[in-house]
């Protein structure tokens, strides 16, 4: 048992990227491109007009 714990750990061969991890990073990506654009063309801040706080929780 105390041989198998120092030996070094051998990691699996790198197999290339994961293209599905790829394509969802892009879609996050171009998401947020398109959010940050509507809401500056919009006008839409982040903060919660007062009459509304209560959405914003107890902190």
């Amino acid at each position: 048992m105390l041989s198998r714990l120092r030996e070094l750990p051998q990691l699996p061969a790198g197999q290339g990227r994961v293209e599905a991890i790829d394509l969802a990073r892009g879609l996050a990506i171009s998401l947020m491109i398109l959010s940050h654009a509507v809401s500056g063309l919009l006008g839409i801040r982040r903060c919660l007009p007062s009459c509304c706080s209560a959405w914003a929780g107890p902190w």
